[in-house]
């Protein structure tokens, strides 16, 4: 018997996106069915369909920035570019893309009162002999795009594409900007160390019990709730939560897309649109652009549909242009926040120490280059 998803599924997901995965009898009384029976169907998703819920950390409450870079080289220098971008121990997410040229494409998030030492980071970074193209964005935070009924076909148990409703659908929207891609007004830190590692472990696992938590913390469950529920959620240090689920049958192509708009009301229309829909995960909004970033994951045979309604999307007017990486996501590399770096109140930053230690991953590159060369000579 094939397995799949059903309405009840897709419902609970709905409300996990609105309530949490920490809430499940929440959930259970707003869908008029047992706690038993939600408990069931998050373990059975969880076996069949790799369910699983992440907390996604509002970074301007922590005093963070978020930073995106892409570097490129020849696949020869492929290792040292990422030991060379793991150089600065804020990265967050780190994968590797293919497109006109390879590389790799990073994400950060970095102390504000550090972003300039950052940029001095990056630009000895973008100077290295062998580093052929790079670039840097600061972005706003991520906006998680999970499940929905939406375009969901219950007799198959499976998300259907539907690009000519989705065009369709574009001219009759009159949306708001999401208060996700507005640049954040102010940034504060308003965790202590403990919040900071509580938030790490639910960006691990969104129903980590307050039991483990404060096994490692070496305090008591009860402390763990208070933090959780007087700083962590009165505070609003998580933004939302992640519902990450395998959506299609066999593995999809995953893609980040550069989305360029002519007006900030073209890209909000274009948030909207897709906000509910199947083949989008996140998306990040360029600060100071009217630009997105989107990533993506397309069925195969999916993805020439998908041009091809961007096509008629820029003839339209609601798109300006676009330019797209293939990630190779089975290589990708994630994070939590570096609550070891937290400390009384304020993140330590070592500048100094991320330069030597990128001078000295380029220094055995090197004396790599010299032995390659040499070997070239007598032969």
């Amino acid at each position: 018997m094939v397995k799949k998803l059903e309405t009840i599924d897709i419902k609970i997901l709905e409300c996990l996106d609105q309530y949490g995965p920490r809430n499940l009898s929440l959930i259970a009384r707003n869908l008029g069915i047992p706690r038993d029976t939600v408990e069931y169907r998050l373990e059975r998703m969880s076996t069949l369909f790799s369910l699983h819920p992440t907390a996604v950390v509002r970074a301007s409450k922590i005093g963070m920035k978020t930073a995106l870079l892409f570097v490129s080289s020849s696949p020869r220098f492929k290792e040292a570019l990422i030991e060379c971008v793991k150089a600065n121990d804020y990265w967050r997410y780190l994968s590797q893309i293919y497109g006109n040229t390879e590389g790799v494409l990073v994400f950060y998030n970095i102390p504000l009162e550090h972003t300039r030492n950052f940029e001095g980071f990056f630009y000895l970074l973008k100077s290295l002999k062998f580093v052929k193209n790079s670039k840097l964005y600061w972005t706003t935070g991520f906006k998680t795009i999970n499940p929905t009924m939406k375009w969901f076909d219950p007799n198959s148990g499976r998300w259907i594409l539907k690009w000519k409703e989705w065009i369709n659908e574009m001219a009759l929207l009159e949306p708001e900007m999401p208060p996700t891609f507005e640049e954040p007004k102010d940034y504060s830190i308003e965790a202590d160390y403990i919040d900071m590692f509580i938030l790490s472990r639910l960006e691990i696992n969104g129903r980590v019990s307050f039991k483990e938590i404060a096994q490692k913390l070496g305090i008591t469950p009860a402390a763990v709730s208070y933090h959780y529920n007087k700083h962590v959620l009165k505070r609003g240090l998580i933004k939302e939560w992640n519902i990450t689920i395998r959506r299609f049958e066999g593995d999809s192509d995953r893609f980040f897309f550069f989305f360029k708009f002519n007006s900030e009301e073209e890209m909000t229309r274009f948030a909207f649109s897709v906000q509910d829909k199947p083949f989008l995960y996140g998306l990040r909004r360029i600060c100071g652009e009217n630009s997105l970033i989107a990533h993506l994951g397309l069925p195969p045979g999916e993805f020439r549909m998908f041009l091809q309604s961007l096509s008629h999307l820029i003839k339209m007017g609601f798109l300006q242009s676009y330019d797209y990486l293939l990630e190779d996501y089975t290589t990708a590399l994630g994070r939590t926040i570096p609550y070891r770096y937290f400390q009384k109140g304020e993140w330590k930053y070592n500048h100094k120490g991320h330069i030597r230690e990128l001078m000295k991953i380029t220094e055995v590159q090197k004396m790599i280059e010299l032995h390659v060369a040499g070997q070239e000579y007598f032969q």
